[in-house]
């Protein structure tokens, strides 16, 4: 076997031969069920895709013994599997990346900035509202009457600040197009 390998690999097969019993015997520490911690450390020292782990890494697609480069992988073994998202949310993304694109060319980066802070504190607010929406079902299943009374506070300090954004949005809008009703008046009064 061993020649079988000098014949294939020439001069490299020794280092060959020593990188594959290097992987076998990673391989057999990592699958004895060591703790997390042995873990990360033995794939920062050994394994060239973990070493930036978590600042500077990608995670693999295919860990947890199904990728088959072992220590030659340029991803991250360390950081769990990315979670793939739903053709529907492709799909959403897509097409607000098409719309981003649409009023870049059309409006300018400083729209598409301002449009884009605008989405942003939208998903924020939603993301919140749904975390007290959770918390608020736990709390009502768990019967934990402390919880239920902190978190309707939570809620009704939420709907006064979404009043209130509300209401100032409004006005902003409506002074906007009173504004540009009473240019455009002047406008057509200076030419005359």
């Amino acid at each position: 076997e061993d020649e079988d390998k000098e014949e294939e690999f020439g001069d490299n097969a020794d280092e060959i031969a020593g990188q594959d019993e290097q992987f076998r015997a990673l391989s057999e520490i990592l699958a004895e069920g060591s703790c997390a911690d042995e873990r990360e450390r033995i794939l920062k020292e050994k394994h060239p895709g973990s070493r930036d782990h978590p600042e500077n890494c990608r995670a693999c697609h295919f860990q947890g013994g199904l990728c088959w480069k072992g220590l030659s992988c340029s991803f991250c073994h360390i950081c769990p599997k990315p979670k793939r998202k739903s053709k529907h949310q492709r799909d959403v993304d897509k097409r607000r990346q098409e719309r981003y694109k649409q009023v870049l060319d059309d409006l300018g980066m400083e729209c598409l900035d301002e449009l884009t802070k605008i989405d942003e504190f939208r998903r924020q607010m939603m993301t919140s509202s749904e975390e007290i929406k959770r918390r608020m079902k736990e709390a009502y299943s768990s019967r934990d009457f402390e919880s239920i009374a902190e978190l309707k506070k939570a809620a009704e300090q939420s709907q006064v600040a979404m009043d209130s954004m509300q209401k100032a949005m409004s006005v902003a809008l409506q002074h906007g197009a009173d504004g540009g009703e009473s240019a455009r008046s002047f406008d057509s009064t200076d030419v005359a």
